[in-house]
């Protein structure tokens, strides 16, 4: 909430500076108005996956683990100050192990992969012709899957290898939140910046955790 609320600060200087209170004519064209787009973006997504219960074990923890993550959408832009966009969120795989020794040699891996297909409404407040911050709030449907993996060694005359694996999902619709800014290039083309955050995100055997990703993409307007 802290950065929704800076961003507005930020924008409400901007807009003040640049004047929003004059003739829509000293703007020049509007290049935003009642067009479709689709985007692509890249950046890193991080969260805390702490007592990750392996059945069996004791947890393993990954604590703030970073992977890459990115996003392919397509939106309508309804005007300078609204609009929409629907997309498909993939997030890289986090991966965490337990190695010990007694009473044999084993070890425990976890790897979580996290996807979802996301909802959202922006509010834009234009500080310049082509530059504009906004926040958007939506919903995403997201599905963390959890691949289990244990190895244990064999023990002479006692126990034999054992490898066992499966695999634990969790889904379900989670809030979605964001803030960031969109430079304008051209009357098809534009570059962004921003963070979002994805409150509650479920993670089998541990409860749920937020999700915080900074990405920069692009945009093709049509």
């Amino acid at each position: 909430m802290r950065y929704l609320l800076l961003l507005l600060a930020f924008a409400a200087g901007c807009a003040r500076a640049e004047g929003l209170n004059l003739p829509p004519e000293t703007w020049g064209k509007d290049w935003t108005r009642d067009k479709w787009n689709v985007g692509a973006s890249l950046g890193s997504a991080k969260m805390s996956i702490v007592d990750f219960e392996i059945p069996g074990t004791t947890p393993v923890s990954i604590p703030s683990a970073t992977v890459t993550a990115n996003k392919l959408f397509i939106g309508y832009r309804q005007s300078l100050y609204f609009g929409a966009e629907i997309g498909t969120l993939n997030v890289g795989k986090m991966a965490a192990e337990r190695n010990s020794t007694i009473p044999s040699e084993r070890t425990d891996k976890v790897v979580v992969n996290t996807n979802g297909i996301f909802f959202d409404a922006l509010i834009f407040t234009p500080c310049s012709e082509r530059f504009s911050v906004f926040a958007k709030i939506g919903e995403i449907y997201i599905k963390t899957d959890a691949d289990l993996l244990t190895k244990i060694e064999p023990v002479p005359t006692v126990s034999p290898l054992v490898i066992t694996s499966s695999r634990i999902s969790q889904h379900g619709w989670r809030q979605k939140y964001g803030i960031g800014t969109e430079w304008t290039l051209s009357q098809s083309k534009a570059l962004r910046l921003e963070y979002e955050l994805l409150r509650n995100v479920k993670n089998p055997n541990v409860g749920s955790s937020n999700m915080s990703i900074i990405s920069a993409g692009f945009v093709l307007s049509f």
